[in-house]
Formats: structure tokens, sequence, C-alpha cells
């Protein structure tokens, strides 16, 4: 099997595993004959296919890191973006490849494979997620602070990179993002598959703790009322009601749901909005009224100027909503990974969501909002 063609095994692998990526995240690639192969931006590891991978030529993208870019963030933005498509392959102009190419180009080895974990996700959303690492692998991985997506974060990869190999003499196999994810290098397909194995099998040993994932009964009638009032209200094409063991505990109250009320990575952003929006249950023990749920909506758009994508309904579940069922079930989905992170994150010291500034950066970066714009093709 060619190298592509192992590219394409592991990225369905771990694509169609929802304990390592959901929706459109994660990103793989791999180094053959001075070109990087490395997923579109947008698309679905489920679903790779050697024809879905953009073809990168190497040397164009090493002299990106030598550019001189502006201090400006939207126009180093831009520049970075445009200097990126343009080290696309002939004939591959109509493909837009991952924002994180670069830390792909970056790393030596010959594939490499970042997915968005939630496990892993625990210690990199934990607030002594750093200490942990430093102990759990003596060394051998490399912890990126959180910094903006896009070239910043390409920067300080290089930057990072660049002293642990001049420390160790290879560049690291393992990184962990803070409130993003893991990476994995290697040079061939069963280390891949090995790394990301051994790194999974020690953060799961020094869990207190993991989600309870159990079914809970539910009224049918509540929840079809619930459904058809949130449909009614938002227009939406699609909903997705969602509620185990965990989630009944989340929405019991607004206090119970403060763990998950802002975001811990981009994707959650991305697919499941900035935070869910509250509904208190009647005193009736009914479902939400239509106008209540409009109000509610209204007071959502005055604050944080988007429309929510996912709605807690007090001791009920969620209800995720879309354009379509593939949006409304990464909406349900994605909420139920960031309470899943936050429960793995309790064994780590506690959940740490996103900085603020970053959140505001990413709601406006051109990168997310393509990604998001083609959110509902990539479950």
């Amino acid at each position: 099997m060619n190298a592509v063609d192992q590219l394409v095994e592991i990225s369905r692998e771990v694509g169609r595993d929802p304990e390592w990526v959901l929706a459109g995240g994660g990103n793989t690639s791999v180094k053959e004959n001075g070109l990087l192969y490395i997923k579109a931006s947008g698309t679905s590891l489920a679903a790779t296919t050697p024809q879905s991978l953009v073809k990168m030529e190497m040397g164009k993208l090493g002299a990106i890191w030598l550019a001189d870019y502006p201090t400006d963030t939207r126009e180093r933005e831009a520049r970075a973006l445009a200097d990126l498509m343009a080290a696309r392959a002939p004939g591959e102009e109509n493909k837009r490849p991952s924002v994180e190419t670069l830390m792909h180009a970056l790393l030596t080895y010959r594939f490499v494979v970042h997915t968005h974990p939630s496990l892993i996700n625990g210690v990199t959303c934990g607030n002594e997620g750093e200490a942990v690492a430093n102990r759990l692998f003596g060394g051998r991985a490399l912890w990126i602070p959180t910094v903006n997506p896009g070239y910043v974060l390409a920067q300080t990869l290089k930057n990072l990179v660049d002293r642990f190999t001049e420390a160790n003499g290879a560049a690291p196999q393992i990184i962990l993002l803070q409130n993003h994810g893991l990476v994995v290098a290697a040079d061939s397909a069963i280390e891949i598959r090995s790394l990301q194995a051994e790194v999974a099998e020690l953060v799961r040993h020094e869990l207190k703790r993991e989600p309870d994932l159990t079914p809970v009964s539910i009224d049918s009638r509540r929840v079809s009322s619930a459904e058809a009032a949130v449909r009614a209200v938002t227009k939406s094409q699609a909903v997705r009601f969602l509620v185990n063991a965990e989630i009944a505990r989340a929405v019991a109250d607004r206090a119970s749901l403060a763990r998950v009320m802002s975001a811990y990575s981009p994707d959650h952003i991305v697919y499941a909005g900035v935070e869910p929006l509250f509904l208190p249950a009647p005193a009736n023990g009914g479902s939400p009224a239509e106008s209540d749920i409009a109000a509610a909506i209204s007071d959502y758009r005055n604050r944080l100027s988007a429309d929510p994508k996912v709605f807690a309904l007090q001791r009920l579940g969620i209800v995720g909503v879309g354009s379509n069922e593939a949006a409304a079930d990464n909406a349900a989905q994605l909420f139920l990974d960031a309470l899943k992170v936050s429960i793995y994150a309790d064994s780590f010291g506690g959940y740490r969501f996103l900085p603020a500034d970053q959140v505001r950066f990413i709601r406006g970066w051109e990168v997310e909002q393509y990604r998001s714009r083609l959110g509902t093709e990539t479950r």
C-alpha cells in the first residue's frame, strides 16, 4: 500500500471514531516526493479519498516562514492565507488546504495526524494540563499554549518545535495543543496508531471518573412538543434531541450548565456555537412556549450577535438546530463533546475555557467562517 493510501486508511479510521474526531474536525497528512498531501478544509476525515486530499509543494510552504507579514491581524491572516493557497500544486486550485498545513509541513516525520479526542482534551483544557502532560510523558511531548489559530499558531509552533528539536535531537512526535487537541507524528502508519493508543491509555489511567452516558427515560410528548416549538421559532430545517445521564445533570438548572457555557476549542464554536441557550422549564411541567423561546433568542442575539445552535431544555435534554440533519446532529454532538471534555478535565485541575479574546478572534476569522459554511456537509 502506498503512502497516500495509508493516509486515507488512517484518516478514515479516526474520522469514523467519534472518540477521536467529530464533524469536520481534525486533519491528516503525508509527505511524498516533495509534496505534502493534506486534508482539505471543511471536509470529513471519515470520507477521505485520495482525490479529497490537497497536494502542496513543500518548497513553497517552507518559503512562507521567510515572509515578512504585517502586524495588523486581518491583513496578516489574509496575506498568510494567500501564500498558503499559492503553495498548492498545479491542478489543486479548486481545493482549500487545512489551515494547519504549516504545522504538518513543519514536522519532519512522514505522517502527521491531528485529532480532537475529548479524552485528551480533558488534559489540554485542564487547569493543570501542562503539568500533567510533563509528568505523564516525561518530556517526550511538546505542550503548545493556547494562542490565536492561523499564522500566529503556526509561528508559535515553529519556535517551540525548533527549540524542542535542538534540545532533543529530533522533532516531537507527540504535541498537545492547549484547548485544541492532539498531534502525533511518525514515519509509519503503524507507529501513528501506537502513539495514539499510548497517549489515550496513559491519560485514561489518570481519570477520577468518566462521563456517564447511560440512557435515561424521557417524556416523548414533552420532547416532541419542545422540538416543534424550537423548530417553529428558529425556522430550522432540522432539530436533533439528545439526552443521557450526563446531559440530564447538566440541564437540571442554570448553575449545572456552567461547565458548558463557553467554548473549549474552535470546533465547539464552529459547530455548536459560543454557548447553549438555556430554556427554563415552565411551572406547569410542560415545554417552553414559543413566545418564551423567541424572547430568549432575542436576548441571546443581543448579547452574542449570533443565533443559538443548541438549546438546553431544563430537566429534559438538549436540542441542536441546523439547516439540515447533519448540521443539527453536529451541534448536538459537539455540545456533548464539550460536556465530556469538562468532565475529563475535572481529573486534571478542573476545566478551562478558551480565553475570551480567542473566542472573539475565532468567531470573526475568515477560515472558521468558511468551515462553518461547509459544516453541514462534514458529518
